[in-house]
């Protein structure tokens, strides 16, 4: 939802706050490194704050997917920002095995007006 969720009294979401978005939720953007093999796996997921808004997540493996890092939070959304969500991730590398993480959230929307939600598109 663009302006956030509604939770229950046990902080579990029960709806939602706005117009609903569709997002990359369920499809992970995947690659693989050039310069040495390694695989990346960029994801939304709400594991990162207590009220489940979502942010941007990466896994890292370096034995071809037997097994893979921890999460780590990729995304800079400022964690005091008025709508801090954020949202759809792509992972690219380059053929000298830099990793980017394409990603876009709301950081600058003041919830000012219910039918324009600002967006911003983030590089990490």
């Amino acid at each position: 939802f663009t302006g956030g969720y509604t939770y229950d009294e046990n902080g579990q979401i029960t709806g939602g706050i706005g117009t609903r978005l569709r997002t990359a939720e369920i499809v992970p953007s995947y690659n693989v490194n050039p310069a040495n093999g390694f695989l990346y796996v960029a994801f939304q997921t709400g594991q990162f704050r207590p009220d489940q808004l979502p942010q941007i997540g990466l896994m890292t493996s370096r034995d071809g997917g037997l097994t893979w890092s921890p999460a780590a939070k990729v995304s800079r959304t400022p964690e005091d920002a008025p709508n801090p969500q954020a949202f759809t991730p792509f992972v690219a590398i380059t053929e000298e095995g830099d990793v980017g993480i394409l990603y876009y959230d709301f950081r600058k929307d003041d919830k000012s007006n219910s039918s324009e939600t600002k967006t911003n598109a983030w590089l990490a």
